[in-house]
């Protein structure tokens, strides 16, 4: 007689952005920091913003070199 164990259940991702400075003023430059946990493939981030007429661009994205 043998037992058979489920595989392990993966956590869920957990993702936490914060936007530095906080609060900001219109004109500022912002940064972001984005954190992702429980990852084990490569992910993709895109940003749009949002103007006050409601039209929504997004940005390009920054190629960083490849070392």
């Amino acid at each position: 007689m043998t037992a058979c164990k489920s595989p392990p259940m993966s956590a869920e991702p957990a993702v936490t952005v914060q936007v530095s400075p906080a609060p900001f003023v219109l004109g500022q430059n912002l940064t972001f920091h984005l954190g992702v946990q429980h990852v084990s493939e490569p992910m993709h981030v895109a940003v749009f913003v949002e103007d006050p007429a409601g039209h929504v661009i997004k940005l390009p994205p920054k190629r960083l070199p490849f070392l």
